[in-house]
């Protein structure tokens, strides 16, 4: 949807607002070539809303960025969450997860980019991060690492 076709929420659906805020700065910062700061003003012409009514979801930029970065750090984690449950067998398991990891990386790229570009805080960062480790650990406990 273009953001001149944006549709007005009606009362009482904000939360959709904040999820179409969330969803348009994915979109500029998958699109961009270099990590680079969004914009306000950016950001409401990608949702199509105005400046002002993006204060009504986040306090600044910074909080849709960290929102942002949560968000991509449990995308990140449920693809590699579900690799890992495709098999039992250590080994398997670990090359499965790692290789969920770097997909995942390869295909958003310029997210991939954003979310380790050193600003910003996602509290589900490490996360993933644990799971990899622990895969791992399965492998020397079973003596196959």
């Amino acid at each position: 949807m273009a953001p001149n076709d944006r549709i007005r929420n009606t009362r009482g659906e904000g939360s959709r607002l904040r999820d179409e805020i969330l969803t348009a700065a994915e979109r500029i910062i998958d699109s961009a070539p270099v990590v680079g700061p969004l914009s306000l003003r950016g950001l409401a012409r990608e949702a199509g809303i105005s400046a002002p009514s993006i204060y009504l979801h986040f306090t600044d930029v910074r909080g849709v960025e960290d929102a942002v970065l949560e968000r991509a750090f449990a995308d990140l984690d449920q693809v590699v969450a579900t690799a890992l449950e495709t098999t039992t067998v250590p080994d398997e398991r670990l090359v499965a997860g790692c290789l969920a990891y770097v997909r995942y990386a390869w295909d958003h790229r310029a997210r991939y980019r954003f979310m380790f570009a050193g600003g910003g805080f996602a509290s589900g960062a490490v996360t993933t991060f644990a799971r990899i480790e622990g895969a791992l650990q399965d492998c020397v406990s079973s003596q196959v690492s």
